[in-house]
């Protein structure tokens, strides 16, 4: 740990930015889950998981947001955990409301995954 106060008041805006980026574009159904829109933009670009047999594109035409038809667990799983340091950041700036915001909304969305990607057994 830096102690680097400055570094994370610069860089906050930008985290949130991206975190938000994944909900207003990679949420096709509305329903707080994201998906990958292409094998590459995962980083496991010849996964099979991505062959056109396994999953297909699906479009919001509201959004006009195109993305695989699949919710991904690992990119989910990233965003938990990003609400979760987003909280630490803020709390660290002595930002103790938007630390509660994203630990609340860390603490919401981890039943959802918890129903959508675990199986119990």
């Amino acid at each position: 740990r830096s102690q680097d106060m400055e570094f994370l008041r610069k860089m906050r805006p930008a985290i949130e930015r991206f975190h938000a980026f994944w909900y207003q574009h990679r949420d096709v159904t509305g329903e707080g889950l994201c998906s990958w829109t292409e094998g590459m933009e995962s980083g496991m670009d010849d996964a099979v998981r991505f062959l056109p047999n396994y999953t297909r594109s699906v479009s919001n035409a509201t959004t006009g947001v195109t993305t695989l038809n699949e919710w991904a667990v690992d990119l989910n799983s990233y965003l938990y955990r990003e609400k979760r340091v987003l909280a630490d950041i803020a709390n660290e700036l002595g930002d103790v409301e938007a630390a509660k915001s994203w630990k609340t909304q860390a603490e919401l969305l981890l039943p959802t995954l918890r129903k959508v990607f675990f199986v119990a057994g």
